[in-house]
This record gives structure tokens, sequence and C-alpha cells, in this order.
């Protein structure tokens, strides 16, 4: 069994200011995109949510006139 040794040098750490946990939200981001690149919803999941996606696109979102041919609809 391998042992480990982790040492610090607390003469060069550095300290920064940052968000305190009421400022910004530390939580794991549940993205489609994460879950679909890991594997955690199947193809069918995945084809449901383009297809929520572009609906949306379609009916609700504000899209220049020229880019409309860009939404597919199934």
């Amino acid at each position: 069994m391998t042992t480990r040794h982790v040492t610090f040098n607390l003469e060069q750490n550095t300290v920064h200011e940052t968000y305190s946990r009421y400022e910004y939200n530390r939580h794991s981001i549940d993205s489609i995109l994460y879950l679909k690149c890991y594997n955690r919803i199947s193809q069918q999941e995945w084809c449901e949510m383009l297809e929520k996606l572009e609906r949306y696109k379609f009916h609700e979102m504000l899209v220049h006139k020229d880019s409309v041919i860009s939404v597919r609809l199934r």
C-alpha cells in the first residue's frame, strides 16, 4: 500500500476574498448537457428536452426574423 504525504508552506499561501455562501450558490448545476455527457439521462429524455427547447424557441422566445429558419421543429 502506498502512503501519501502532503505538506503546505503557509508562508507562500495566498488567501483570496470571495463571495459568501449567501451571495453565491455553490450547489451543483443540473445542466442537461452535463447529464448527457455523463450518460445520466437516456437518449429518449435527451430528445424530449431538445424538442421542448425548440418549441420554446419557436413559440415564446423572441428570435430575429432571419434566424427563425434555424429553429427546427420535429
